[in-house]
């Protein structure tokens, strides 16, 4: 299904549940011109909603941790593959609207993209099953490529016309699915004037990926500002990265990205398993956070 019968299925949708509202129930009936403003101003937003550009472009080197090396040559039951470099071949992007009613003139859409295609695994060294010795070799594995995202945004229309009023606390991505992706347990980062704690979920004290914010809640830096990532607590051994433009670009504590154009922009902290690129057997999983900047 295309973006566009996406769309058309959600406002379909959307006009059936409006249409039992009767006018005494209050002064605000859906219509299709509410349908048409939304999706209006989701899709003026759609570079900062999409998850669409979040691969990278080009081949990306890869290093395992060094606890995570130690564990593949003691573990002498499957064969080891050591992986350098890391690439993509997508052959199929799907982006929609799913939008569900909330309480008087608000709406809350999820922005949800899906990314289909190929992992290429450049392999220079192995580990042959019931060895602990290396062997060099120039070979390539290719796994399967299955990674979705989403992204909440609330609408409102108090003002009777429609705007994007609050924002998810992050744009969340998994590969191959939501069940069998890695995890975040914490992303911690720093910017001129202040720092931020990411969780996966809210609490009242807590800033979190599957929070509705306002504008002024999200980071706020300045142009040229840096935010830095000062660190990543996982539930598994992982391989990390933290986007720069168009590249990906391997993780160590305090690692910044620039921001030079404004706008709403996210940093973009990504984790693959190590296993799940060391075993042939084993599906390519990820997992990936878009922490929403304001950048003036």
């Amino acid at each position: 299904m295309n973006r566009i019968s996406v769309i058309l299925l959600a406002l379909i949708c959307l006009a059936g549940l409006f249409s039992v509202c009767e006018e005494s129930e209050g002064p605000w009936i859906w219509n299709a011109d509410d349908s048409l403003a939304i999706t209006g101003c989701l899709d003026e937003e759609a570079d900062f909603l999409s998850s669409i550009n979040l691969l990278p472009s080009q081949a990306t080197s890869l290093v395992y941790p060094a606890g995570s090396a130690d564990s593949l040559v003691s573990d002498t039951t499957a064969v080891r593959y050591f992986v350098s470099e890391i690439d993509f071949e997508i052959t199929d992007t799907v982006s929609g609207y799913e939008f569900t009613l909330s309480i008087d003139t608000t709406v809350t859409v999820d922005v949800v993209d899906t990314l289909k295609g190929k992992v290429l695994l450049k392999v220079d060294s192995l580990l042959p099953e019931d060895s602990t010795g290396f062997r060099l070799t120039d070979t390539t594995l290719e796994k399967t490529l299955r990674f979705a995202s989403w992204n909440g945004v609330f609408a409102d229309s108090a003002d009777t016309s429609w705007l994007l009023a609050k924002f998810s606390g992050a744009l969340q991505g998994t590969a191959p699915n939501v069940a069998l992706a890695p995890g975040f347990e914490s992303v911690t980062l720093s910017y001129p004037g202040g720092g931020r704690q990411v969780y996966p979920s809210a609490s009242p004290e807590d800033y979190a990926v599957d929070g509705l914010y306002e504008p002024d809640g999200l980071i706020s830096v300045s142009q040229g500002d840096e935010v830095t990532v000062d660190e990543v607590l996982t539930d598994d051994e992982f391989i990390l990265f933290v986007k720069q433009g168009s590249e990906w670009i391997p993780y160590s504590p305090g690692i910044g990205v620039t921001f030079n154009s404004t706008g709403k922009s996210r940093i973009y902290v990504i984790g693959m398993s190590v296993w799940g690129v060391a075993y042939a057997s084993t599906e390519w999983d990820c997992i990936a956070w878009g922490i929403p900047v304001l950048v003036e």
